[in-house]
Formats: structure tokens, C-alpha cells, sequence
């Protein structure tokens, strides 16, 4: 029985990753990541949430760019998908969030995606700052490079 693909997109999502040069020299590294939710309703707990933003997440790191050292990190989430509720037990997408300023004396190396995945990782986590911080690991490195060699 053949089956046909139509319709459209019922979910999207962009990573976005900006390195600009910052005073001093540092390197200023933005990354964001937004969900959207395109069409529909979908029950999350005991709500219904209609489309539009699901997730708008964000991590900047300020860089040493001759060491490679995160020398500051700043998160913010101006759109999440579970505020604190009675519902919730007064939990909220933004309570971990805090375990990612241990980022900071961290250096850009192989080894820092692991870091980010110790730090953020596992249920007590958030598996959209997560996916963001390991993309600035990973990203981070051969931007610098190729800044460097240009």
C-alpha cells in the first residue's frame, strides 16, 4: 500500500549561533534556540497550549579568544513550555537553569560538550538548553579556528 507524504510542517525548529568579537579579546558567542508550534492544540499536563512559541532559549558566553576560556554566561528563556503551576507542583522549565553558570572557567575544548551534558544533563535538566550548550561546544572550536587563520 503506498502511502503519500502531504501536509505541512505542524513543528519547527531553529538553532541559531552568532561569534561576534567583544572587547578586550573576547569573543562573544549567542546562541539561541526557538520552537515553533504551527498548527493546533496539544494537552501538556492539564492545559491545552494553541500555537505559536513553544521554547525561545538563549546562552551568550563571553570567550577569552587566546585561551578559549568562558569567562561569563548569561541564559535567558523568554518563552517555555511549563511555567510553575499548582499543576506543575510549582516546578518550571527555568529552574535548572542556574547549573549553567559553572560553565564559566570552562575552557572550549573537546571535552567541554561533555561538561555541558554533566552539568544540564538527565531528568533534573533541559533537554532544549542542553541541545544548545552542546551545539556551542561543538560549533565554538572551528569558529575560533577559522577566525584565527583569516
Amino acid at each position: 500500500m503506498p502511502l503519500t507524504a502531504s501536509g505541512h510542517p505542524c513543528h519547527t525548529r531553529m538553532l541559531e549561533i552568532e561569534v561576534v568579537a567583544g572587547d578586550a579579546g573576547r569573543v562573544q558567542a549567542r546562541g539561541s534556540i526557538v520552537d515553533l508550534r504551527k498548527t493546533g492544540f496539544v494537552p501538556m499536563l492539564s492545559d491545552v497550549q494553541n500555537a505559536g512559541f513553544v521554547h525561545h532559549m538563549k546562552i551568550d558566553l563571553d570567550i577569552d579568544a587566546r585561551t578559549r576560556e568562558v569567562v561569563a554566561v548569561r541564559v535567558a528563556q523568554p518563552y517555555v513550555a511549563i511555567e510553575a503551576t499548582a499543576a506543575t507542583g510549582g516546578e518550571c522549565c527555568r529552574d535548572p537553569v542556574d547549573r549553567l553558570l559553572a560553565l564559566e572557567g570552562e575552557r572550549l575544548e573537546p571535552r567541554f560538550a561533555r561538561r555541558v551534558s554533566e552539568l544540564f544533563g538527565g531528568a533534573s535538566g533541559c533537554s532544549h538548553l542542553l541541545t544548545l550548550g552542546q551545539t556551542l561546544g561543538r560549533a565554538l572550536p572551528a569558529a575560533l579556528d577559522a577566525e584565527a587563520t583569516a
